[in-house]
């Protein structure tokens, strides 16, 4: 039985305004802002971070546990005003939120975590800081919050145009922390194709981009309402934030110019509406992603990979892109239409 409604004074009353995508789009501000602390705090211990000289309390830290706190407030503002107004406590977060709450709480138990695992372990540098246990609950919950607007925006059965930038931000941050905790396995950051990276190492690499580069644009392409612009950002942003991690911010360009051109291609109406179109975009935004970074290493830095290599390597890239674009193609669709 629904409670009565009460007139709700102090912060709670400020929240009646926030709901659907207005509060969809607050959460994305806040996002932002947070996503920018952990790409320079990622960058720092790449760069050799000295936790000793330091301490925990940096500008990077303080970037995003503040942006955890804003947000943990605001939903749970959000929250109890709606609790209060009659919903029951299960379904007090808003629709899409739930998970994301889920995601504030790992996040929460993972900043004091981290505190202590570096007081008893001392502070991870370059590959440690990205699978050191903390951290990785730290993205985990980030992740789950970070995609909240998305799966708000799909429960209220999609947006269109400038109404969907919450859930494309979001896919895109969820994007960005995959692509930064696996700096390792990018290209943008082993260098594929110059001297000092085996071919082996560059190939895992250019395969595992293609993974993420593809999983990302096909989402984009069969969940969403596929808008002029949103292609830039979902394929440039996340390589973007990892090329310049990296060192490499040279290979940032051709992810770039990828998600112009599938933004082109969804202007003109060729990158969705059937399964093939569908499998052409996602594989040719792997392919333009790898070629171009194998030709921005050739001008920057000379590309001491073979033909064979480099060659088979953009082939192997599309070939995922298609594999990744063939799962996201609904069940329907597979069973109505053949390649």
């Amino acid at each position: 039985m629904a409670r009565e409604d009460r007139t709700l004074t102090g912060p709670f009353a400020a929240t009646g305004a926030l709901s659907g995508v207005r509060l969809d789009a607050v959460v994305t501000a806040i996002q932002v802002w947070s996503i920018t602390g952990v790409v320079l705090d990622v960058r720092s211990h790449v760069a050799g971070f000295d936790f000793a000289e330091e301490g925990f309390l940096t500008p990077e830290h303080a970037m995003f546990y503040s942006g955890f706190l804003a947000l943990a407030a605001l939903v749970a503002a959000v929250s109890v005003r709606r609790y209060r107004e009659g919903a029951s406590l299960g379904h007090a977060p808003p629709v899409g939120y739930r998970l994301g709450a889920v995601g504030l709480v790992v996040f929460a138990l993972g900043g004091p975590g981290d505190l202590l695992w570096h007081t008893a372990f001392g502070a991870e540098s370059d590959v440690e800081a990205l699978v050191s246990p903390t951290h990785l609950a730290l993205a985990t919950g980030g992740v789950l919050f970070a995609t909240a607007p998305l799966r708000a925006t799909l429960a209220r059965g999609g947006e269109s145009g400038w109404r969907q930038a919450p859930a494309v931000v979001g896919l895109l941050v969820a994007a960005a922390l995959a692509a930064l905790f696996s700096l390792y396995a990018q290209p943008a950051f082993v260098v594929a194709g110059a001297g000092g990276t085996h071919p082996a190492v560059g190939l895992a690499a250019v395969l595992w981009q293609a993974v993420l580069v593809g999983g990302v644009v096909a989402y984009y392409l069969t969940r969403l309402r596929p808008t002029v612009g949103a292609g830039t950002l979902l394929v440039g942003s996340p390589v973007a934030a990892v090329a310049v991690v990296g060192g490499s911010p040279a290979l940032a360009v051709p992810a770039v110019v990828a998600g112009l051109l599938l933004d082109a291609a969804v202007w003109a109406g060729v990158a969705t509406g059937s399964r093939r179109r569908l499998l052409g975009a996602v594989a040719g935004t792997t392919a333009l992603v790898t070629a171009g970074q194998f030709a921005a290493v050739a001008v920057t830095a000379g590309l001491a990979w073979s033909i064979h290599l480099w060659a088979g390597a953009v082939y192997l890239a599309a070939c995922v892109g298609a594999l990744v674009g063939l799962l996201a193609v609904p069940a329907g669709e597979r069973r109505s239409e053949s390649i």
